[in-house]
């Protein structure tokens, strides 16, 4: 049975390499990685005849989280939307498949870098394709637009024949939150990386993500990176951090519509986000128990909760752009609760762990980079539902479960040295 144990942990480092690999991509390819993993995993206890299994910090939040969760799909209003709901959450075994199995150095730096190869060719071919896209359009004399204040006055001066493009489409909610938690990702294995030719390919890696994070155009995910590398520079005290930043900013502020977004935001246009946000306190009163995961549409429909002239301004929305509210609005204030729990509870768990593992630790930057994208995961969900899009959870789970993986193995192994040093030295003094 140990023949078919070791055949199980080889398929599920094929399958995670592979999940890395195809998240850029996809999602479909990713969660039938995952489901393989997830497979072999079963099949390799099964063989051992135990069940081997890495929960700290995460395991009782989550629980938690997903308790709570499915008490609200049961009470929701339409049970088909909140079963389907519950069933995106199978992709929570993620976080543990990689943390229970991938406790090996060398895979783990493989895992990601190829993640961060597969992220940066992915943002060449995005950014080319962004290009394109907008030489096209304005060939054809198709004004790019990032803000009304520009439409408005293309209109007075009798400029605007047609529609004009609207600039941020280029982008995607998807892309740019996997590029959030990317980017300080790649510069965690940057600064952890000791090979010449390595350190020059991260370097072009964290160029692509970057630039291809600044043409997408989204607020939400720009806000989620500055937030994130201060937080970088705060625990590794690395004025590296400070100046990614301050470039970031700077190509921010080179491009013509980056710099209007930015003027946008100060403007007050906010899509409508905060009469939706100022709905959620009145939804909760009403629903303590949430109307149900993936029903909170059906709120935005009623015409209730949000003022009349806003709700015709927007029809086509389905959630109320932010993890919080959707959490408060479609399972409660306990699932908002167990989700802050959860991410308090690694993050707590991460900087603890860094201060306890050596700076020249080889896995140091694993427990780094999904420290920083959690950070990046919960900023960017602030202002964006990110909870619901399975691209950007995906990654989020890898990142967690490659930390979980790092830290423990490396404290032991620290510890070790440390015990041998001590006994070393005693048998001298004796």
């Amino acid at each position: 049975m140990s023949r078919v144990a070791d055949i199980c942990g080889k398929i599920i480092w094929a399958a995670v390499c592979l999940y890395a690999f195809l998240l850029p991509w996809g999602v479909s390819g990713t969660q039938i990685a995952l489901g393989i993993g997830v497979l072999a995993w079963i099949v390799k206890a099964i063989a051992e005849q135990k069940v081997s299994w890495v929960g700290k910090p995460v395991g009782w939040p989550v629980l938690a989280f997903v308790a709570v969760f499915v008490v609200a799909c049961f009470k929701g209003w339409v049970r088909s939307e909140t079963l389907r709901e519950l069933a995106s959450l199978r992709t929570l075994l993620a976080i543990f498949l990689v943390a229970t199995n991938l406790r090996d150095e060398r895979r783990l730096r493989r895992v990601a870098l190829v993640l961060m190869a597969s992220l940066a060719l992915f943002s060449l071919y995005a950014t080319a394709a962004r290009l394109v896209m907008a030489a096209n359009r304005k060939a054809m004399h198709v004004p790019l637009v990032v803000s009304k204040v520009r439409v408005e006055r293309l209109e007075r001066e009798g400029r605007l024949e047609g529609d004009a493009f609207w600039l941020p489409d280029l982008g995607s909610m998807s892309e740019a939150g996997q590029l959030a938690m990317g980017v300080p990702f790649a510069l965690a294995l940057l600064l952890g990386v000791r090979q010449r030719r390595l350190r020059a390919a991260l370097r072009v890696v964290l160029v692509l993500l970057g630039l291809s994070l600044v043409l997408n155009m989204k607020r939400g995910a720009w806000f989620a990176c500055v937030i994130t590398l201060l937080v970088f520079a705060l625990v590794e005290r690395r004025r590296t951090a400070v100046l990614v930043i301050v470039l970031f900013l700077a190509a921010v502020a080179l491009i013509p519509a980056g710099r209007n977004r930015i003027v946008q935001t100060v403007a007050g246009d906010d899509g409508h986000r905060l009469e939706l946000w100022r709905a959620v306190p009145k939804v909760v009163r009403n629903y303590p128990f949430g109307v149900g995961p993936g029903c909170s549409h059906h709120i935005l429909k009623t015409k209730e909760y949000v003022p009349r002239d806003v709700y015709w301004a927007m029809p086509d929305k389905v959630h109320f752009h932010s993890t919080i509210a959707e959490l408060a609005v479609g399972a409660g204030p306990l699932a908002v609760g167990a989700f802050l729990w959860w991410f308090v509870a690694f993050w707590v768990w991460a900087v603890k762990r860094l201060r306890r593992m050596a700076r020249d630790s080889a896995v140091r930057p694993m427990v780094l980079g999904g420290l920083l994208a959690a950070v990046a995961f919960f900023f960017n969900g602030l202002v964006e539902y990110n909870l619901g899009d399975s691209d950007v959870t995906l990654m989020l789970f890898l990142a967690m479960g490659m930390a979980m993986a790092a830290a423990p193995r490396t404290i032991r192994k620290e510890t070790s040295q440390e015990t041998e040093q001590t006994s070393e030295g005693n048998d001298g003094e004796g």
